[in-house]
């Protein structure tokens, strides 16, 4: 046999299994075009969509209904009018429309891949109840039926799924967990997103852009949470088994490089707040909302389920109250479970402006609600302008202390770094001004900021530009007597410590009455009348007479120290006193160089009061008293020189010396009663002189005349 012959009959000797299995081949693929086919005809899509709803129905105890279900293998799923209703007639999901697009075809599913380009969702509906005693809710239960056994089901490779565009229209989600006694409601007209990959293995989505139009938030409690717990069921004592940690699971990572949302809303509201208590004018953080919320972030990123930095570029909303918030923007936003930081950032509502640098810090997202003692701030403000009312808008408990009352109209301009709560907030390199009331730079400590009554105050002024009329509109509970309201504006450096009417300043003063340096403790807690001081005052070209209220008086300048004093009015000052007067103008003749050391009680000195002058030459041991124009005068003196008419205290010439004990009263030289107890005195009155050794009462002495 030739070699033609022989390969002839080999193939004549296959051919038949050769072609069964191309008729094989040819059937199914026959079958498979025509099954796609078939797909394509609405009755074969509505048999399919019966056996389908009700095979869901059966598995999950639940009434399912599709109106349509278009399948193709490698354009897609378009699904419309597909409804879950429970056994309560209470829907569960229901979704008007659904098309989904395929990048690659379904037969991608037996590799483990779902690659869609786009997926479209309108009509959204889904009601996700949590009935009492539950721990799972409805969609739960219905996921858990729709599965087979997924606890005893061996672990198979996970599904890669990824979608490029997602368009949302129309959606409305409730969450009702009756067991917290909470209703919460997300509706949204529409949205888009991009997305650049989703790996569900590793749990990171990457997603380019996502635009939400009017969406709406709102959380609303009605009852006490009575979630049931379980440490007190019975099999938790009987279980002793630890559970295994799921080593698989992976921490979300979240990109969004662009989240913008348009014409939002933001509601919460509590009903076990009762009416009496909710603000009207106020931000209530129990019954609030936020609506016409519009918001640009850029390169969002969540890290570790919890951490959060993004760019806000910017965001506006007006509350429940009509307060406005014209716009936050900051360079970086970052957020963790116990912190909130803004860099770079600017704050605009109301008539407030605030910048630069903000971080709060908190043991949880809860302590917002006592904002003031549970939320330590570090903050760095430049070019910062806050409206007090503003201010009280967000921090109610702030419309209790008198100095914010006071001031709610008032704007302060503020600079420097500041820190610690609210309640007790400190302040470095500060500088601040409120209109032309105040302006003051330095540093300070305080402690019980919101207790008048007990708020202490540690502060060093490096600048302190006011006046007496002004602090007491800042601090209306700062009392003092009525003279020193005669200081006038006033500039001041130095030290402040302690409570607002019991403290120690320390430093320069200068005023529209003269300037001083002082080193003084001062507590008025009891009154002007019993006000406790002591320390060192000393005053340079002090106008004592605008002062007092006494004409007779001009400028002083005297360094002095005082102890144990008592009582800040002429009526009650007491106190021990020692000074030394550089001058003192009186009856418009200037005293020089005379020292005094003695105690003041009232109206009275006594003590030693030392003077060198070329008009007036003494030393006064003893006191004086002036009282309704009435001088008392009660001492001893070694007086070297006096000349009455060149002190002013005398029309006609008159002076003496003498080594004196006296004993008078009066109101000026003419009237003057009592008695002199003199040794050696010699006086010239107009052209008479005088020289006796005996006590004589003083009309006496002038109406002698001619003695020599």
């Amino acid at each position: 046999m030739s070699d033609t012959e022989s390969i002839q009959s080999e193939t004549s000797g296959r051919s038949p299994l050769v072609k069964w299995i191309r008729r094989v081949l040819f059937i199914i693929l026959a079958l498979l075009i025509l099954g796609i086919m078939l797909l394509q005809f609405s009755p074969v899509q509505t048999w399919l969509s019966t056996k389908v709803t009700k095979y869901i129905s059966e598995a999950t105890n639940t009434t399912v209904t599709a109106e349509r279900l278009k399948i193709s293998p490698f354009d897609g799923i378009i699904l419309q009018n597909f409804n879950v209703v429970d056994q309560q007639n209470d829907t569960i999901f229901y979704a008007g429309a659904l098309n989904i697009s395929l990048r690659k075809n379904l037969f991608h599913l037996l590799r483990n891949e779902i690659d869609l380009s786009y997926v479209g969702i309108k009509n959204l509906r889904l009601n996700i109840i949590t009935e009492t005693g539950e721990s799972r809710s409805n969609l739960q239960k219905f996921l858990d039926n729709l599965s087979t056994s997924p606890s005893k089901k061996s672990a198979g490779p996970k599904m890669n799924f990824n979608v490029k565009d997602v368009d949302l229209s129309n959606l409305d989600i409730k969450f009702h967990n009756q067991n917290k006694g909470k209703v919460e409601n997300i509706f949204l007209k529409s949205g888009t997103l991009d997305i650049n990959y989703i790996d569900m293995g590793c749990n990171e989505y990457d997603i380019n852009s996502a635009i939400f139009d009017e969406p709406v938030f709102r959380s609303h409690i009605y009852e006490f949470d009575c979630s049931p717990s379980d440490e007190l069921a019975i099999d938790q004592i009987e279980s002793t088994k630890a559970e295994v940690p799921d080593t698989e699971s992976q921490p979300l990572t979240l990109t969004l490089r662009e989240i913008v949302i348009k014409d939002g809303r933001f509601e919460k509201s509590n009903d076990l707040i009762i009416p009496e208590q909710r603000f009207k004018e106020y931000l209530d953080y129990n019954n609030f909302s936020f609506e016409r919320i519009n918001m640009l972030l850029e390169d969002f990123s969540l890290r570790n389920n919890s951490d959060v930095f993004a760019k806000l570029k910017t965001l506006s909303a007006v509350d429940n109250t009509g307060f406005v918030i014209r716009d936050i923007k900051s360079d970086t936003i970052i957020i963790s479970p116990t912190t909130a930081e803004l860099l770079g950032y600017t704050i605009e509502m109301g008539k407030t402006t605030i910048k630069d640098r903000l971080k709060f810090s908190f043991a949880d997202f809860g302590a917002f609600s006592e904002f003031t003692d549970k939320v330590i701030i570090q903050s760095e403000f430049k070019d910062t302008r806050i409206f007090m009312d503003d201010l009280v808008h967000f921090i109610k408990s702030l419309s209790k202390v008198p100095f914010v009352v006071n001031n709610g109209k008032e704007i302060i301009e503020v600079n420097g770094r500041y820190f610690g709560k609210v309640n007790n907030l400190a302040g470095r390199d500060v500088d601040i001004k409120m209109g032309s009331k105040l302006s003051l730079a330095g540093s300070f400590n305080t402690r019980n900021l919101l207790d008048p009554d007990n708020t202490v105050l540690n502060i060093r002024l490096d600048r302190f530009d006011t006046s007496m009329k002004k602090i007491k509109m800042i601090l209306p509970s700062f009392n003092l007597p009525p003279t020193f309201y005669k200081l006038g504006s006033i500039h001041f450096t130095g030290r402040f410590d302690g409570y607002i009417e019991d403290f120690v300043a320390y430093g320069k003063l200068k005023s529209d009455v003269g300037a001083a340096e002082m080193d003084m403790r001062l507590d008025i807690t009891q009154g002007t009348n019993k006000a406790n001081y002591s320390g060192t005052l000393n005053l340079q070209n002090f106008n004592m007479g605008l002062w007092s209220g006494n004409p007779d008086l001009g400028l002083v300048n005297f360094n002095s120290k005082v102890e144990d004093g008592k009582g800040l009015t002429l009526n009650t000052v007491k106190a021990d006193l020692a000074a030394t007067v550089k001058s003192l103008s009186f009856k418009k003749y200037e005293y020089k160089n005379f020292i005094l050391d003695g105690k003041i009680d009232k109206n009275t000195f006594n003590g030693v009061f030392k003077i060198e002058d070329n008009n007036v030459d003494f030393v006064f041991d003893g006191s004086f008293e002036y009282l309704n124009n009435q001088a008392f005068l009660n001492f001893k003196s070694e007086v070297k020189r006096l000349d009455l008419q060149a002190l002013n205290l005398s029309k006609v010439p008159l002076s003496f010396k003498a080594n004196m004990d006296i004993n008078l009263t009066g109101s000026n030289l003419n009237d003057f009663t009592g008695t002199l107890d003199i040794n050696d005195l010699d006086m010239v009155s107009k052209d008479s002189a005088y020289n006796m050794k005996k006590s004589v009462s003083f009309p006496e002495i002038l109406s002698k005349e001619g003695r020599s």
